[in-house]
């Protein structure tokens, strides 16, 4: 489970511009290092990310919660930020069919948290995580997830 699941899979489209794609795999990077640091998570819960399986612990899942809020993609209380939109804004002109997909699973995996009613914003960021790469899967972007 990567981090950020939904930009994660923005950095593997080739079809990007590569220094776009650069600049999203350096903030990635820098904010897994410093989320990991800040939310105390373990070696286990860094172990699972880099193997783009889900934490189990709550630092684990906060570590996610906390990449979120530093690419907008979740505010402080756990609503949704309009980061991801920002980012995809940016690769739009260079496929537009993946970023369809991709604003697709947006709408889909918000929709489906909100439902959920987590009051806990590091659960609320890890389920966004795990739909969003689910859907990837169901729609062929999984070559994408590295």
């Amino acid at each position: 489970m990567n981090i950020l699941v939904f930009i994660c899979v923005l950095v593997g489209v080739k079809a990007l511009d590569q220094t776009l794609v650069e600049l999203m795999q350096a903030k990635i990077q820098e904010f897994g290092i410093s989320c990991s640091e800040q939310e105390n998570a373990s070696e286990d819960d860094i172990a699972a990310l880099l193997e783009k399986r889900m934490p189990s612990s709550h630092e684990g899942k906060c570590v996610i919660f906390c990449g979120a809020k530093k690419l907008n993609i979740m505010h402080e209380d756990g609503s949704f930020g309009e980061g991801y939109v920002e980012w995809l804004n940016k690769a739009k002109a260079d496929d537009p069919d993946f970023y369809n997909k991709l604003m697709e699973i947006k709408g889909k995996c918000e929709a489906e948290v909100e439902h959920l009613s987590l009051s806990d914003s590091c659960e609320k960021a890890a389920s966004l995580a795990d739909c969003s790469q689910q859907e990837s899967r169901k729609n062929g972007l999984d070559k994408f997830l590295f």
